[in-house]
């Protein structure tokens, strides 16, 4: 982060990094984030500014097909029986099916569900001063997010293999 004034100008610059492996593997988070505020002082009456972020993230999540959106750590909890194996003798996962969901560890090696968003924040003024007590102030303000998402099983996936047939 930078700041300063110069010239009836204010301004601040700054840039931010955050990177976050999850507890269960194949979990991510990263973020990249650039901030900026400007205003200038054009005489006693007219002053503009601006604030302006830019966001870009990536996660990666394991488990959560587009429809459901249920997680492994949800899974292993509700359909990871100790009972049931994990692996079959020749080193394939166990496909089990107890409802709707199956082998929790099968589904974390088998299937890709990765999320990247760009948001683009912005806020613009105008302000004039009439006196010291009465002022008039023009805001516009601007929020777009864009959003691709990429979601892929495997047929060694329980639930990709158990909708195969249809």
């Amino acid at each position: 982060t930078f700041d300063g004034s110069a010239g009836g100008t204010n301004y601040m610059f700054s840039a931010g990094y955050y990177d976050q492996e999850g507890l269960i593997e194949g979990t991510e988070y990263e973020k990249f984030t650039l901030h900026n505020n400007l205003q200038h002082k054009f005489n006693q009456w007219i002053t503009i500014g601006s604030s302006m972020q830019l966001t870009t993230s990536t996660t990666d999540r394991i488990g959560s097909d587009l429809t459901y959106d249920m997680s492994v750590t949800n899974d292993i909890f509700r359909w990871g029986w100790p009972t049931d194996p994990v692996y079959n003798a020749d080193g394939s996962y166990n496909i089990v099916n107890h409802g709707d969901w199956f082998n929790p560890l099968a589904t974390m090696a088998n299937q890709t569900n990765n999320q990247k968003s760009v948001r683009f924040l912005g806020d613009f003024f105008l302000q004039v001063d009439f006196t010291k007590h009465l002022n008039y102030r023009l805001n516009i303000g601007y929020d777009v997010k864009n959003i691709n998402r990429y979601y892929w099983a495997s047929n060694q996936d329980a639930k990709a293999s158990d909708n195969a047939g249809d």
